[in-house]
């Protein structure tokens, strides 16, 4: 569900580690350099976060280079693709640690990567930062591993927390919940954390369901979903499972009925759904269930924004389709300048369900 990157933190990180590491090692050449070794996505579904890491790691090796190096000494990185494979992450640590011999190791990037890259440095007690590992470290409380993170000490919890407050606004107060994780080290501490916040907060689960994170076809999941009936979705996983998802929401039409009277409040998953509504070239809302209070006037919101861009009016739904009912969108609007969410009683958009202004 988001692993993003802050590169002052990472190199103020890596200067730290690796400094402490050469203060207790042997003593060396000013010649020689600091070696840091790891493995990172450069292929694979994590690619695009890893190739990011990657940027910014080699942002940092050169301004320290051209700074005079690290402790006297210039620094390189060594490293090697890991393919967003976990099965590949021992492979190349024990290559990084007994062949290149590298003075220190950082993780490769992403909770489903660090988890198999521990064994191998907690064998030799080595200093181990971290970049965005969720909840790695609880099984294994290894007193040398540095999380970089800002996600606090529950980390598992703290991903789905604002998700399942937010829900708990809603008027009537939701019952139910469908959990759909990707099968991936990530996905899975999201899950556990999501599970700890649904008994806390007193909601029923009807749907729990983990999908391989090569699936391509999010279909049936989400059929699987719909047919649980729930008034929430909960979805953990990387980006790539994350838009699967979406999209075949999307595409199905499909929301959980959540309140059904008042005003509208809705999420579009992409831009491009806003402008099609508001440019007037989408004729038609699909709904699992149609509110019973109609015409509405509905308040059109972006995912990933925190703002509301427009507004329309939602028809009498006048047939039933394959993406569910359709109710006639009328008189769209959109705002010259988009509003704050806290103008319409929220603190943040919601993601997975409709929410409705009394």
């Amino acid at each position: 569900m988001p692993e993003g990157l802050n590169r002052r933190n990472l190199a103020g990180a890596l200067a730290v580690a690796a400094a402490t590491a050469m203060l207790a090692g042997a003593p060396a050449k000013a010649a020689d350099p600091i070696t840091i070794g790891f493995g990172m996505a450069l292929t694979g579904p994590l690619a695009a976060n890893g190739k990011m890491s990657l940027v910014a790691m080699k942002i940092w090796e050169e301004d320290i280079n051209a700074k005079g190096g690290l402790l006297g000494r210039p620094v390189k990185l060594i490293y090697y693709d890991d393919q967003s494979n976990p099965s590949t992450v021992p492979n190349i640590y024990t290559k990084l640690l007994d062949v290149d011999k590298v003075d220190f190791a950082v993780s490769p990037y992403a909770s489903t990567q660090i988890a198999p890259a521990m064994p191998i440095v907690m064998q030799r007690k080595m200093t181990f930062m971290a970049l965005f590992g969720t909840g790695v470290n609880d099984a294994f409380k290894y007193d040398r591993y540095f999380q970089i993170l800002p996600n606090g000490p529950d980390g598992n919890r703290s991903f789905s927390l604002g998700f399942f407050e937010t829900a708990m606004t809603m008027t009537p107060k939701p019952r139910t919940v469908a959990l759909v994780a990707e099968d991936t080290e990530f996905g899975q501490n999201i899950l556990a954390g999501a599970r700890a916040n649904i008994e806390r907060l007193g909601l029923k689960i009807v749907y729990d369901r983990s999908f391989p994170p090569t699936t391509v076809d999010h279909s049936p999941i989400v059929r699987a979903v719909q047919a649980a009936d729930p008034d929430i979705v909960f979805v953990a996983s990387y980006a790539t499972g994350s838009v699967g998802m979406v999209r075949t929401v999307n595409e199905l039409g499909y929301n959980p009925p959540g309140p059904e009277e008042g005003y509208l409040f809705w999420s579009a998953w992409f831009f491009h759904n806003a402008d099609s509504i508001l440019s007037g070239e989408r004729e038609n809302d699909y709904r699992r269930f149609p509110p019973k209070k109609l015409p509405a006037r509905a308040y059109l919101a972006v995912v990933g924004t925190a703002s509301v861009v427009g507004e329309c009016e939602l028809g009498v739904a006048e047939r039933h389709t394959a993406k569910g009912w359709a109710l006639p969108v009328s008189r769209p609007r959109r705002y010259r300048r988009p509003r704050p969410v806290a103008d319409f009683g929220l603190a943040k958009i919601p993601r997975s369900f409709r929410y409705v202004e009394r």
